[in-house]
C-alpha cells in the first residue's frame, strides 16, 4: 500500500512538472504519430484538442514547419537537443499559431514527449514593438520633412530674416538676404542683436521687442542699423516653443510690402512643386487644375500631367461623397483642416491620408480649392478610429440638403456597418470567429464585408 502511495505521488509530480514547464504535451510514437495531448492554457484549446490524436504530428504544421518535425523526432534522444518553433495553421483564414517545441526520449516503447512553450503572447509583443518601430521612423521624417520646409521657406523670402534668442539676446540664425544686407560672409554665430544698432536707435529696438512680447502679435516699427543707411521697417513676432522663447525680426526697406511679386510667386511655385506632401489645385467642381509631383507619386501615376483636368474624386475620398464634404465645407468655411479619408492609387493600392484645404481665389471670378495631402498609413490607432468615427458623423450631418437622401441613406447605412464591424472586431480581441457569431453573420460573409470596408486584420503574425 505503501509503494502504491509512493508511485501515486510520482505519477502526480511528473504531471504537475510537465504542466508547469509547458503549454502543451505530446506523447507521441516514433514515427511522429500523436499518441495523447494536454493543453494547459485556454488560448490555445480553440486550436489543439483531442481529435489530433492518431494523426501524424507532421498534418498538424504548416508546410516550411515540417523539416523541423522531423528534426525533433529524429533527435529525441540527444541531451542538447535544441528547441525549435513550428507554426499551426489556425484555419478559417486566422494567423498561425506560434509554437516552440523540444522532445524527449521515454524509457519504453521508443515513444516521445514533446513540450511546447506557446510564443503568441511573444509574437504580440514583437508585432507592438515593430509598430513603436516604424511610428518612430515616420514621426523623425515627419520632422524632417517640416524642417526642410521650414528651411526652404527660411531661405527663399525675399526679406531679411533674423531668428533671435529672447532670453540671450543672441542672434541664431539669419538667411542669405539678411547675410548680404549686413555684410556676413556666412551666417552669424551668436551675435549680439544690440550689435546691430546705434545707442540711440537701441531704445527703439527694446520698444519693438517688449511690445510682440506684451502684446502676442507682430509688431511693427521703423528701425535705423548701423550699416543700413536708409532705415527700415521691422516687424517682430515672439515665438514660444516649451520653456524658449524666440523672436522672429523681418527687415525690409521702406516702402516694400510685405507680400512682394515676382521672384517670390516663381520660388513659391516652385516650393510646391518641390514639396514632399501631394498638392492639388482643383477649380469649385473638383477638377484637377494643378498637381505636383508627390501627387503623382502617392497616386501611382506614371506623369502628373495625366491627372490635369480629371476629378480629384477619382483618387480622393472612400466615395464620391468625401469630396462632396471637402468642397461643401471650403465653399462655407473657406478651410478644412486634417480631414481623414482614402486615396486610391492605380493600380487598386490604397492609402490613409489626412487632407488640409482652403478656398483660393475669393475675390476673383472663378473660385478653386488647394488642397495638402499627407499620408497617414500605419498611424491609426484605436484612438485614432474613435476620432475618425465621430469625425465622419459630423460630415455626414454636414451632407444634409447638399446631397440626395438616397444618397445619404446609403452612405449611412455603410458607415455604420463599417464600425460594426470594426467594433466586434475590437471587443472580441480581433477574433473573426466570435465576432460574426455577434454580429449574426456567418464567417464568410464576414470576411466579405471587410474587404469591401477595406478593415485589416490587425492581429500579429509570427513565422
Amino acid at each position: 500500500m505503501e509503494a502504491l502511495s509512493d508511485k501515486t505521488l510520482r505519477n502526480v509530480a511528473r504531471e504537475a512538472l510537465i504542466e508547469a514547464g509547458s503549454d502543451v504535451a505530446l506523447l507521441l510514437e516514433a514515427d511522429g504519430t500523436i499518441v495523447d495531448i494536454s493543453v494547459h492554457t485556454d488560448s490555445l484549446r480553440s486550436h489543439m484538442d483531442k481529435s489530433w490524436r492518431g494523426k501524424r504530428w507532421h498534418e498538424t504544421v504548416s508546410r516550411e514547419s515540417q523539416e523541423k518535425i522531423d528534426e525533433l523526432l529524429a533527435n529525441g534522444e540527444a541531451p542538447a537537443q535544441q528547441w525549435r518553433q513550428v507554426n499551426h495553421p489556425a484555419g478559417d483564414g486566422e494567423i498561425d499559431v506560434p509554437i516552440r517545441y523540444r522532445t524527449f526520449a521515454l524509457g519504453r516503447g521508443n515513444r516521445l514527449l514533446g513540450l511546447g512553450r506557446d510564443l503568441t503572447p511573444l509574437a504580440s509583443l514583437q508585432q507592438q514593438l515593430m509598430a513603436a518601430q516604424r511610428a518612430a521612423e515616420q514621426d523623425y521624417w515627419q520632422l524632417r520633412q517640416a524642417e526642410s520646409k521650414y528651411r526652404m521657406l527660411f531661405q527663399s523670402t525675399v526679406e531679411a530674416v533674423l531668428v533671435l534668442d529672447a532670453e540671450r539676446m543672441l542672434i541664431e540664425e539669419a538667411n542669405a538676404v539678411a547675410q548680404q544686407l549686413f555684410g556676413w560672409g556666412r551666417a552669424p554665430d551668436n551675435r549680439s542683436f544690440w550689435s546691430l544698432f546705434t545707442k540711440q536707435a537701441e531704445g527703439e529696438a527694446r520698444a519693438l521687442l517688449s511690445a510682440a512680447a506684451s502684446s502676442g502679435n507682430a509688431a511693427q516699427a521703423a528701425l535705423r542699423l548701423k550699416q543700413v543707411q536708409a532705415p527700415l521697417n521691422a516687424t517682430a513676432t515672439l515665438l514660444r516653443q516649451g520653456n524658449r522663447a524666440s523672436y522672429i525680426i523681418q527687415l525690409r526697406t521702406a516702402g516694400e510690402t510685405t507680400h512682394p511679386q515676382g521672384q517670390a510667386g516663381e520660388q513659391a511655385a516652385e516650393f510646391f512643386d518641390a514639396m514632399p506632401d501631394a498638392f492639388v489645385i482643383t477649380d469649385d467642381t473638383g477638377s484637377v487644375r494643378f498637381c505636383n509631383a508627390a501627387f503623382a507619386d502617392l497616386a501611382a501615376l506614371p506623369n502628373r500631367e495625366q491627372a490635369n483636368g480629371s476629378a480629384l474624386s477619382q483618387w480622393l475620398g472612400r466615395t464620391e461623397v468625401d469630396l462632396n464634404v471637402l468642397l461643401g465645407n471650403l465653399k462655407d468655411h473657406g478651410r478644412v483642416r486634417f480631414f481623414s479619408t482614402l486615396l486610391r492609387a492605380t493600380h487598386d493600392l490604397r492609402a490613409e491620408v489626412n487632407v488640409s484645404a482652403a478656398r483660393l481665389g475669393v475675390h476673383s471670378e472663378q473660385e478653386s480649392y488647394g488642397f495638402v495631402i499627407r499620408d497617414a498609413s500605419g498611424r491609426n490607432g484605436a484612438g485614432a478610429t474613435e476620432t475618425a468615427s465621430s469625425r465622419s458623423i459630423e460630415e455626414l450631418t454636414e451632407l444634409v440638403g447638399r446631397v440626395p437622401l438616397k444618397e445619404l441613406v446609403r452612405e449611412s447605412s455603410d458607415l455604420i456597418e463599417r464600425f460594426s464591424i470594426e467594433a466586434a472586431l475590437k471587443l472580441t480581441g480581433n477574433n473573426r470567429a466570435a465576432a460574426a457569431d455577434m454580429l449574426g453573420l456567418s464567417r464568410q460573409s464576414l470576411y466579405v464585408k471587410m474587404r469591401r470596408y477595406d478593415i485589416a486584420d490587425k492581429r500579429s503574425s509570427s513565422g
